[in-house]
């Protein structure tokens, strides 16, 4: 498996500097190709059309008619020409690396499914890899126009929208791949169709207004559905991508996509609303603003559900003083009266997505565009490479049938629990109490450290994992122990950013700071399961969802941190632990030497 990750990563270097890509693919892997593909022609591969089964769910159908009406966006922009002027100017190297991804992919798919499970699977990989490369380099080639400014004349806008089409197609399709392909070869893997076959029996969680046995609950950013099912709470939130800019014209266009009903309709009935606001206009960001705003020292002085209503009744009263300012507008008011929670909801998903742009960018070193939620994903497979499944909360990659109806890719997480760090300490801040940790929450906190610091996570704080907790004592001798932790909330993760320019961030907390170590003290069996994880493999299990850029930053973070570590413990500086009797003993050492001011800040609270 290593080997194809490094194959693919290699494809993609190659496409990058190259206009001529030799592209190392293995029809024999894949199968016998159904069509013949001739790679001097300007013309996508016309994949055979599979006949509808009897058991193809209505998602299946439909997302197998939008493979087959795709192949028309494909023809279209693999024909296509810059002309401005009367000159025609031949391709870029983004857009040939387009070009050539779309050829490949095609390629792929007209291969019957090899019915012996290795070599599935190993076709399964090399499937993936095409449609990762496809998607990276229409995302590479849209951000490039936006970010220079180009596609002004028709025939740069029709490329433009073109790629979008594809790209936009090319997710929800590979979204379906993660899901159902090993399920298909499971239940059909004999039957001898080529890969198309798979997108006939996906099923899509519909989260649709129509839908039951889903609980509508607020997201930071977008709706988020709560679902219970044998006695097991997931939360279900549509896949979203970081805007190409900071400006809300930017997020608007992420809005457009985002599966909220009638999408043009609101930003169209916005615009109104903002021209006839005028100057007022920063008026309405201000209210949203104010409505989104954390109020700590209420928090901290009021009952979680006095706060809950408190916040609640904040939201609203600034939400609809934004609202009263775009209602100056007659049309505008005619939309807002009719749909008054679609305008609020865009507000505020506009306004935090604009805002999110500059976290990611700046501090994450998250490229513009790029797939944001998904990052939760990346991180629950590292988790479980780690074995630290009781300290990351699950996600993985479905479908889901949105609120307009369409289907759309989304992630799935389990629930981290009902109280998060943050929370507890808010208790010990208004009992008057230390806060300590028991040895399940040390190993926990430094093992999550150790995480944080591989996968580039620079927004780790005490409201994005969840904590259990338990009192001793009365009056002044009452303690609050912290008892387990759970993270969540990784979108701010996979980047580009380098250790060393992780460590000057005000987030991340360095294994060595200032000559003193932040850990002390670690399980033996995670030391050995990091030493143990290679680069290579890290690789495989990002291929799907990563950029080449975000892969190789992850392999050099993970051998520098397995750099460090190792010579940690050879020095003495760390101490690897194997059992319980040794955890109890190093939770007194840690709170006997840190009053000594013997160790550097860690994930580790001390209040």
């Amino acid at each position: 498996m290593s080997d194809i990750a490094n194959d693919v990563l290699q494809q993609n270097e190659n496409q990058q500097n190259n206009n001529n890509f030799d592209n190392d693919f293995n029809p024999n892997l894949l199968g016998q190709p159904i069509n013949n593909i001739n790679d001097d022609a300007d013309q996508a591969v016309p994949v055979q059309s599979n006949q509808a089964p009897e058991d193809a769910t209505a998602e299946g159908n439909e997302l197998a008619a939008a493979h087959e009406s795709i192949q028309k966006a494909k023809a279209d922009l693999l024909a296509s020409k810059v002309v401005h002027l009367g000159i025609t100017f031949s391709d870029s190297d983004n857009m040939t690396r387009v070009k050539t991804a779309i050829r490949e992919l095609d390629k792929g798919l007209t291969g019957i499914i090899p019915k012996e499970q290795a070599s599935f699977e190993t076709a399964l990989e090399q499937i993936k890899g095409l449609y990762s490369e496809l998607i990276h380099a229409c995302v590479n080639y849209v951000g490039n126009i936006k970010k220079r400014g180009r596609g002004k004349s028709e025939s740069g806008k029709n490329r433009l929208n073109l790629t979008n089409q594809i790209l936009e197609h090319t997710r929800k399709e590979y979204g379906a791949f993660q899901v159902y392909a090993k399920q298909y070869f499971d239940e059909h893997g004999q039957d001898g169709k080529d890969w198309t076959a798979v997108l006939y029996r996906v099923r899509a969680k519909d989260m649709s207004a129509e839908a039951s046995g889903y609980e509508v609950v607020s997201g930071a950013i977008s709706t988020v559905y709560k679902r219970t099912a044998n006695g097991k709470t997931t939360y279900i939130k549509a896949e979203e991508s970081l805007a190409w800019n900071d400006s809300k014209e930017g997020a608007m266009d992420l809005f457009l996509h985002s599966g909220a009903p009638e999408a043009e309709k609101t930003i169209a009935a916005y615009k109104l609303g903002a021209k006839g606001a005028g100057a007022d206009i920063a008026e309405v960001w201000d209210n949203v603003d104010k409505a989104l705003e954390q109020r700590f020292n209420e928090k901290n002085s009021m009952s979680p559900q006095e706060y809950k209503k408190y916040a609640q009744d904040r939201k609203k009263r600034y939400l609809d003083s934004a609202i009263t300012i775009l209602s100056r507008d007659e049309e505008c008011a005619k939309y807002i009266k009719k749909y008054p929670k679609r305008m609020k909801d865009f507000l505020v998903y506009v306004f935090r997505k604009s805002g999110e742009y500059y976290a990611a960018t700046t501090h994450a070193g998250i490229a513009p565009g790029s797939a944001i939620s998904n990052r939760n994903v990346s991180t629950s497979r590292v988790a479980e490479r780690l074995e630290m499944q009781d300290t990351v909360a699950k996600s993985e990659t479905i479908l889901m049938t949105a609120e307009d109806g369409s289907m759309i890719n989304a992630n799935e997480m389990e629930e981290a629990g009902q109280m998060t760090l943050y929370d507890c300490l808010a208790k010990a801040e208004k009992w008057k109490c230390p806060v300590k940790y028991r040895p399940q929450a040390l190993r926990q906190t430094w093992e999550l450290q150790v995480l944080d610091l591989i996968c580039g996570q620079v927004d780790r704080h005490a409201n994005n994992y969840s904590a259990t907790y338990s009192t001793e004592g009365s009056g002044d001798n009452k303690i609050l122990y912290i008892e387990s932790i759970k993270a969540f909330d990784n979108d701010m993760s996979f980047g580009i950013k380098t250790l060393s320019a992780m460590n000057k961030g005000t987030q991340a907390r360095a294994l060595i700071s200032g000559g003193r170590i932040s850990v002390p003290f670690l399980p033996k069996s995670f030391y050995e399961n990091i030493m143990n994880y290679s680069s290579e493999l890290a690789a495989h299990d990002q291929l799907d969802i990563r950029s080449r850029d975000e892969i190789r930053s992850l392999q050099q973070r993970l051998e520098q941190i397995k750099a460090q570590l190792a010579k940690l413990v050879k020095d003495g500086k760390l101490k690897l632990l194997d059992s319980e009797a040794d955890w109890e003993k190093a939770a007194n050492d840690y709170y006997a030497n840190w009053k000594k001011r013997m160790y550097a800040e860690s994930y580790v609270f001390i209040q």
